[in-house]
């Protein structure tokens, strides 16, 4: 390919792999090619003109668009109706830089008139929002039904954050633990440690209990009572340390939602020389 002058410039001409002709904009590229779009750039080699192949712009006419070109023939026109004094006044300004005294009126006379919307634009100026705050607050910017635009609205909870809920299919819940201890030797009977109550509703999971010393010859069993009635229904569920282990869980309890300030106590059902009992009972708080 031999083109002399840059590629698509005015003066362009030569031939692409030496048969396709590629001649100047006053010669056979203007009959061979059609129309063109002309403009001229700032390179590095300085200001060049060059064509690019002609496309046809959208025009909308949107009223945003019509009220702009509005005021802009207005400017046109203001600057028309100058005295020579005045237009040479605005040639003589030094700024913007670099412009003539006509692009300088335009310049000013612009920011005067546009309106805010034109000159920052804010999100009610968009096509596709609603048109006022008005009534609007504390409501969020959501996607129509329609998926064509945003408006103003208290979004629903959707399947999803539902789910989260308790009962929901994924629920989401903290950990939390009561803690009961007793010292020294085990002796057999009923509300041995310190009574403890939730501050909100939580439900049980499972109940956890290890003896520093373990059983010998038998189980250590415990049984974890709600105001005064054990949670464990079926006594076989209760949290039961074999001989010679150290440690047990239980199953689920039977009864497992607790309120606010129900009271949790223990019972020592079987001792068997374990000594030094802590027991967990583990329960989670929902999301509500």
């Amino acid at each position: 390919m031999k083109v002399w002058m840059p590629l698509y410039s005015m003066g362009a001409w030569g031939r692409f792999y030496g048969k396709y002709p590629f001649g100047s904009f006053y010669g056979d590229a203007a009959r061979q090619y059609g129309y063109c779009i002309y403009q001229r750039r700032h390179t590095w080699h300085g200001l060049i003109c060059i064509k690019e192949v002609y496309y046809t712009p959208t025009n909308p006419q949107t009223p945003m668009q019509q009220g702009y070109r509005g005021i802009f023939a207005d400017a046109v026109s203001s600057w028309q109706n100058l005295g020579t004094e005045d237009k040479e006044t605005f040639n003589q300004y030094h700024y913007p830089p670099q412009m003539s005294g006509y692009n300088r009126f335009l310049h000013y006379y612009l920011r005067e008139h546009l309106p805010e919307w034109v000159l920052v634009g804010t999100f009610l100026t968009l096509t596709d929002t609603p048109s006022s705050y008005s009534g609007k607050s504390g409501k969020a910017a959501v996607v129509k039904e329609t998926e064509d635009g945003l408006e103003f609205d208290n979004p629903a909870p959707k399947a999803h954050a539902a789910s989260h809920k308790s009962g929901g299919a994924d629920p989401l819940f903290i950990w939390g633990t009561f803690v009961f201890t007793i010292s020294g030797a085990l002796v057999v009977g009923v509300d041995k440690a310190p009574t403890l109550a939730p501050a909100t509703a939580v439900t049980i999971d499972k109940v956890w209990i290890y003896a520093k010393t373990g059983p010998s010859g038998g189980v250590c069993t415990i049984d974890v009572n709600k105001n005064g009635t054990t949670i464990f229904t079926d006594q076989g569920k209760r949290p039961s340390i074999a001989d010679g282990q150290n440690s047990d869980e239980s199953d689920t309890p039977d009864i497992v939602e607790l309120a606010k300030n129900d009271l949790l106590t223990i019972d020592v059902d079987a001792v068997n020389g374990a000594e030094d009992l802590t027991i967990h009972v583990r329960v989670k708080q929902y999301l509500q």
